[in-house]
Formats: structure tokens, C-alpha cells, sequence
């Protein structure tokens, strides 16, 4: 997916159809316990290991089918935004 229509993360749990708050509130490295995946033993706030927590819920979303990459046509926006 070229990186103008990926926005961020956020925005692709939004797709995924997580509520906004949720989205607002959780850090990278909470993600997969929110999405119930677990801990696998990540340090928190360290970018290589954040980074691969967001990779884990995205491709979490994406074997659920919640999240398909080729429909997207860009980042979703805020509601009232």
C-alpha cells in the first residue's frame, strides 16, 4: 500500500471498525491486548519493539477480515471532523 493512502495507524483501526476513543486512548504497545492477542513479552516504549506490536494488530484485523488494504482509498477522519 503506498504510504498517501496509509495514513496511520489509527486510521486503519478505524477502518477496522475499533471506536475512535479506543483508538485515542491505546498506546502501540497496548493494542494487541485490547484486540485480545496477548502479551508476548514486548518492552514497552522502545520503537522496534512498538512497532512490531502495531504490525501484530493490523495483521490481527486483517486475518479477521475487519481490514482490507485494497479497498481503502485513504485515512478515514475523525467523526465531526
Amino acid at each position: 500500500m503506498p504510504a498517501h493512502r496509509f495514513g496511520n495507524v489509527c486510521s486503519q483501526m478505524l477502518h477496522a471498525g475499533t471506536p475512535y476513543d479506543v483508538n485515542q486512548k491505546t498506546r502501540s504497545h497496548d493494542l494487541p491486548a485490547r484486540l485480545g492477542l496477548g502479551d508476548d513479552g514486548h518492552k514497552p516504549h522502545d520503537a522496534l519493539s512498538d512497532a512490531m506490536q502495531l504490525v501484530r494488530a493490523l495483521q490481527y484485523v486483517m486475518a479477521q477480515g475487519r481490514l482490507d488494504l485494497a479497498r481503502l482509498s485513504g485515512p478515514l477522519q475523525p467523526p465531526g471532523a
